[in-house]
């Protein structure tokens, strides 16, 4: 009798553990799933951001440029590579589109090693994009540079001619 309680007591106390390490594995998997969410949408929120900053730095360019053409400057270098700049800047949208959908399905699945595997290679893609983004960013500054010094010693010209 003593033996088969000490055989029950044992098992019953194994699987009471068992239950109780199940317990704490899945709570550590809850709460490794809510860090892995809340970095991505750290990561998508600084993102969006910089398309949103990006988004003004396109209009004010683009105003630019129209104050340039008003005064007769031939700007179309700078129009192709502003317009280089927006396609750029809708496929990094569609990139951050890509972490939004993949991460929804993220907190659901149990194997978050290969699934913050492959996040990680979308936001490597959307930055990629954005790097190539500011890139054509920079190249419409850059060709709009002589232009402006020229308009702008222009300016400086005729205000001392008619001095």
């Amino acid at each position: 009798n003593k033996v088969e309680e000490l055989k029950q007591n044992r098992a019953s106390n194994t699987e009471a553990k068992k239950e109780k390490m199940e317990g704490k594995r899945d709570d550590r998997k809850e709460k490794i799933a809510e860090r892995v969410a809340d970095f991505v949408d750290k990561v998508k929120e600084r993102l969006t951001a910089t398309t949103n900053r990006f988004d003004k730095l396109i209009l004010r360019i683009e105003s630019r440029i129209n104050k340039l053409d008003n005064l007769g400057a031939t700007t179309t270098e700078a129009k192709v590579f502003l317009a280089d700049a927006k396609a750029k800047l809708v496929i990094a949208r569609a990139d951050i589109t890509n972490i939004n959908a993949s991460s929804s399905a993220s907190t659901s699945t149990a194997d978050l090693k290969t699934i913050y595997g492959g996040l990680k290679t979308q936001f490597e893609k959307a930055k990629d994009s954005l790097k190539a983004v500011q890139k054509a960013l920079v190249k419409t500054i850059t060709s709009l540079g002589p232009i402006n010094a020229e308009f702008k010693s222009g300016k400086n010209a005729s205000t001392t001619r008619s001095d």
